[in-house]
């Protein structure tokens, strides 16, 4: 999907088989596991704390006896939703670095060896600061999603 998204913003091909085709040759097959360390820590910091955060929140905003209004159910979800996106960015970041290095120059690229390194490359060139890069839209959108599976799933 990565691969796919940057193709297109650079005028390459936005075709799944074309992708997948470029990547075998490029790296073989393990270039489909490049960035799988880094996606399996995000599914656990930020589905962690996205299902966590919202069970926290719901159990502070119930009125013992009252039915929780739909307002506060939102409330919740988004605040989950959007604090887990934050938390879960630096492995986010990392997965798409990892994922796209190799369609960097070859000078450019960082060569990760995995999500620690990653992570300790991203904060010793840009600093902690940079491991938070694009956590806005990353939380917008997560808002949003979090809202959609968990509002809605609990009323």
């Amino acid at each position: 999907k990565v691969r796919i998204q940057i193709g297109g913003a650079e005028g390459g091909s936005t075709s799944p088989i074309e992708v997948t085709k470029q990547l075998l040759k490029e790296d073989g097959v393990s270039g489909m596991y490049r960035g799988l360390s880094a996606g399996l820590t995000r599914q656990v910091f930020y589905t962690g704390a996205r299902l966590g955060l919202y069970d926290i929140f719901t159990e502070a905003a119930k009125v013992p006896g009252e039915k929780m209004p739909f307002w506060k159910t939102t409330v919740c979800a988004l605040s989950a939703g959007g604090i887990a996106a934050v938390i879960g960015n630096p492995a986010d970041l990392s997965l798409i670095r990892m994922q796209t290095d190799s369609m960097l120059p070859v000078a450019e690229r960082r060569n990760y060896t995995g999500v620690g390194n990653a992570f300790s490359s991203i904060v010793r060139d840009e600093g902690v600061g940079g491991l938070f890069k694009g956590s806005l839209p990353t939380a917008t959108r997560a808002m949003a999603l979090n809202f959609g599976m968990l509002g809605f799933n609990t009323l």
